[in-house]
């Protein structure tokens, strides 16, 4: 006997699809609801299909219809779409009718529904098609659940023959997709479409919603890039554009002839010129910004985007014609440079735009500074994206930088309270840990945005107000010698995060001021911004200052008839702070582009450090190494073997030295059979100084992965009798107190590190090399694992010369990395991975 089907579908889409796909045996009645109230046939059901209305609720029809299966005994499958009210539908089904089946489907795709459904994947889909481009509305942060036309079909049909009949099942993909990710997706199926933002809005109104329990019918692996490929291939162009009109036959031949040729060559004529034009209009644009003349820059930026945005439709012809002759691979290039310029275009468009929300905020012009804020940082991440995206194009650092901490830039801008930040003035020619002696500060004041004041002192003025006691470091102490901890000797812990937590102390102890972060600052920071922007005239001073004069001249005014409570340093930098501050605003020659990327290499350099009070805002500058932390995010366990090398130098010596210190490093690292682990560390010093300038009295601090343990210690080839340093003032300021015989090592632990110190000297107008000899726990090596180096930068640190060599056992092999030895300057933390293998 042949199955009585009914199927009740009020849009159509769905229902007759699936009534031409059941067996032709089955006697299948279709209500196609045209009309305002249906009439159901009273015959009898075997199986009844009900698709809900996407516009109607239709609760008095279910009702009925769910009625008629009770009666009939028939199955009964209910077929919605996933909306904000699919929860509640399955929900009111369930409960009328616990043996119902209830089916919820994603965001359908394909041929015969782009027209027919308006969403995200069928708007892409169209978009390829016609224009070739991608628009993405607002930030693309909405989601959607894409699944092929007919793989829905053939799974609803699916459910009619399953042996379970009382399910709910989910037709769509378990992980949902962003609108951008899903524009990705698609450009990587082609390349040559680009990506663009259009107005909309940017969250779900009501979140979309459907139950909890059910079982999915799509694969756990849904191939959905090649079914979106399966429907592009399907839509053709002519099927997206309307007819042609019918020519006239009686249209002369000649005139026909010219008008193909011209048809023909237009295309290649409108790519070439737009292209030439939009390049024209970009390379305009940034002269424009190098001049200061944001606003030309602007106007050209925009020209150049819809220059490039006509080259890119019209290339599109182009591509198809040259394929037809079987020269689309020689076409292709040209259409691929022009789909990049054009992304440039756009970063430009969203550079300047965002420029000038950031602009009318920090100069206090804002109407509403949290929305212009904002509005800039949403064109940050769009300029991110977009370059991601684009081949041969690498994103700047100083992007990079922005976008990696644009979460917590409003609450460190004080748009959540007004900030208070301490600045740090590190004068890296008397390096320590942190960067360099403190012998200034600044109080910064921030509030929405824009900067409230900005005061700098003398941090003698600050330690003069310490009141009771505070016990230095050891090393401060004993070498310095200081009996008190201040300010000015606060950056002593290798970590600058740690560093900053005590120079916040003493500033809350000394001046009674409460800091939200710490920022720090060295000389080489403000060589970089000199360098970029040229010398400055310093009024107050007539003084021109340069960057290769700035050390001089600070040191110069700073020492001047210098006393305790004196103006001179702090007058003297205030003066030069303003006069960068008016000629940044001010200059109409300044590389704008050059000065953003110098203090982004800045930061990535350690010449310009962040830590801040508030452990959320910490953790992402921790994460991004942007405050110099010896916090290690590597991954442990037996495919990896971890290695990790910081030199941290303190310069006790009260003097200028490191002005004329150079230094090498050599790093030799031997894998032993049995996985032990040994290291050489070879640093050769030469003290440029003269006499009167002053030794290097350096406490050289080693920082190797948690358990390492010295074998021994070279000063200038001879090896050293290691002692346990004397770290009790008691014992060492004791009348009489003898050094032990032998080199002091202190040992300590930090962030799970392993930390040796000592004393070494090197006097002025000498060379000196210290030979460290280490070994590391051993830890077993399986058939495949990976050794990571992370070379540790300290802060205030120049570029020096660093070489690394690495020997492994004769049984292994290289798989893939970086080469076993090589040589560079390290300026900047060092990372490089080796895979070796066994053979």
């Amino acid at each position: 006997m042949n199955s009585s089907m009914l199927i009740v579908d009020r849009e159509g889409l769905l229902g007759e699809a699936i009534s031409k796909k059941l067996p032709s045996e089955a006697e299948v009645i279709f209500i196609d609801e045209r009309k305002k109230v249906p009439k159901i046939p009273n015959n009898h059901y075997d199986c009844i299909f009900f698709i809900q209305s996407e516009k109607l609720e239709e609760k008095d029809l279910r009702e009925e219809i769910i009625k008629k299966a009770e009666n009939d005994r028939a199955r009964f499958i209910y077929i919605l779409g996933l909306s904000k009210k699919t929860k509640k539908y399955a929900e009111e089904v369930k409960s009328f009718y616990n043996k119902a089946n209830v089916v919820v489907y994603g965001d359908l795709f394909g041929e015969e529904v782009v027209f027919k459904i308006d969403n995200a994947i069928n708007r892409f889909l169209y978009q390829v098609k016609t224009k070739g481009i991608l628009k993405v509305l607002g930030g693309g942060t909405l989601k959607t659940y894409p699944v092929f036309f007919e793989d829905a079909i053939a799974n609803i049909l699916k459910v009619v023959f399953l042996e379970h009949r009382e399910k709910i099942f989910f037709l769509f993909p378990k992980t949902a997709l962003t609108e951008l990710s899903l524009a990705h997706l698609i450009q990587k199926i082609d390349p040559l479409l680009r990506i663009d933002f259009a107005k909309g809005e940017d969250f779900e109104k009501e979140a979309l919603t459907f139950p909890t329990k059910g079982e999915y019918l799509l694969e756990e692996a849904y191939p959905l890039k090649k079914k979106i490929e399966g429907a592009l291939s399907s839509l053709t162009t002519d099927s997206l554009s309307p007819p042609l009109p019918k020519k006239n036959s009686k249209t002369p031949l000649l005139f026909a002839f010219y008008y193909l040729l011209f048809i023909l060559i237009l295309p290649s004529l409108l790519t070439l010129s737009s292209a030439f034009g939009g390049a024209w209009a970009l390379s305009n644009s940034k002269k424009m910004i190098e001049k200061a003349d944001f606003s030309a820059a602007r106007k050209y930026a925009s020209i150049s985007l819809t220059s490039f945005s006509f080259a890119q439709k019209s290339s599109a012809i182009l591509l198809l014609q040259a394929g037809l002759v079987g020269k689309r691979e020689a076409v292709l290039p040209i259409a691929s440079t022009i789909t990049s310029g054009g992304n440039i275009a756009q970063t430009m468009v969203y550079s300047l735009d965002g420029f000038e929300s950031f602009k009318l905020v920090f100069t206090g012009k804002s109407h509403n500074p949290e929305e212009d804020f904002l509005e800039g940082l949403n064109k940050i991440k769009k300029i991110k994206t977009i370059l991601q995206g684009t081949a041969d194009v690498d994103v700047p650092s100083s992007l990079s930088l922005l976008t990696n901490i644009a979460d917590v830039l409003p609450a460190i801008f004080g748009f959540e309270s007004p900030k208070t930040y301490l600045v740090l003035f590190q004068n890296n020619m008397e390096l320590r840990p942190g960067g360099g002696f403190i012998g200034s500060y600044g109080i910064l004041k921030v509030d929405k945005g824009k900067v409230q004041s900005f005061n700098i002192y003398d941090v003698y003025d600050a330690d003069g107000q310490l009141k009771g006691h505070v016990e230095p470091p050891f090393p401060i102490r004993r070498f310095l010698p200081s009996v008190h901890w201040y300010l000015r000797d606060s950056n002593f812990s290798p970590d600058f995060a740690k560093s900053a937590s005590s120079s916040a102390f003493f500033f809350k102890e000394e001046v009674n001021e409460i800091a939200d972060g710490v920022i720090g600052v060295d000389v080489a920071f403000v060589k970089g911004i000199l360098k970029t922007i040229g010398p400055v005239d310093v009024p107050d001073y007539e003084e021109k200052v340069e960057f290769n004069n700035l050390y001089s001249l600070a040191q110069s005014y700073a020492q001047k008839d210098f006393f305790p409570g004196s103006t001179q340093k702090k007058d003297f930098l205030r003066s030069l702070f303003n006069a960068i501050n008016e000629d940044v605003l001010e200059k109409k020659d300044i590389s704008y582009l050059s000065l953003v990327e110098e203090i982004a290499q800045s930061v990535k350099q350690k010449h310009l450090l962040f830590a801040y009070a508030d452990k959320s805002i910490q953790n992402v500058f921790t994460v991004n190494r942007l405050s110099s932390s010896l916090w290690d995010d590597r991954e442990e366990g037996p495919p990896v073997v971890n290695d990790f090398l910081g030199i941290s130098e303190a310069n006790l010596g009260v003097n200028k030295a490191n002005y004329f210190v150079k230094r090498k490093i050599n790093q030799e690292t031997t894998l032993g059979k049995e996985g032990t682990i040994s290291g050489k560390l070879t640093l050769s010093y030469q003290n440029q100084a003269s006499s009167s300038a002053g030794d290097y009295k350096n406490y050289l601090r080693i920082i190797l992965p948690f358990g390492a343990k010295l074998s021994s210690i070279l000063i200038d080839e001879t090896e050293q009798a290691l002692v346990k340093a004397v770290t009790d003032p008691l014992v060492y300021e004791k009348a009489g107190f003898v050094p032990p015989n032998g080199l002091e090592v202190e040992e300590t632990e930090e962030q799970g590190k392993s930390i040796f110190g000592f004393l070494v000297a090197i006097p002025a107008q000498s060379s000196k090399t210290v030979e460290i000899v280490y070994v590391l726990p051993p830890k077993p090596l399986p058939d495949v694992f990976s050794y990571s180096l992370w070379v540790f930068k300290q802060p205030g640190t120049e570029d020096d010369p660093y070489s690394f060599s690495l020997s492994y056992p004769e049984g292994f092999k290289l798989l893939k990395g970086a080469p076993l030895r090589g040589a560079k300057n390290l300026a900047e933390d060092i990372n490089f991975k080796i895979d070796l293998l066994s053979k």
